[in-house]
């Protein structure tokens, strides 16, 4: 069974347990948003942990955590820097 690592993120470890086959799935973080939609899952193509993605009318949103300020959002359609790679 794995360990998690020191300093290593909740979302990390768990992604870690899925490509090991220590778990089936992934529970999308916590969001207390009753209107928002869950989309999926997302990996950035630079790796790293994979992300939650919501939409909320014409917003997006991508949690990185079920911390309540690990967000990003946007308007659909809107060009502006994304948090990917940060």
């Amino acid at each position: 069974m794995l360990e998690r690592k020191e300093g290593e993120s909740y979302s990390r470890f768990q992604a870690r347990r899925l490509r090991a086959g220590e778990i089936d799935t992934l529970e999308p973080y916590d969001h207390d948003c009753k209107a928002c939609k869950w989309v999926g899952w997302f990996t950035p193509p630079e790796g790293g942990a994979p992300l939650n993605v919501y939409l909320c009318g014409e917003t997006v949103i991508i949690r990185f955590s079920s911390e309540d300020s690990d967000y990003w959002s946007q308007t659909v359609g809107n060009t502006d820097p994304h948090p990917i790679g940060r």
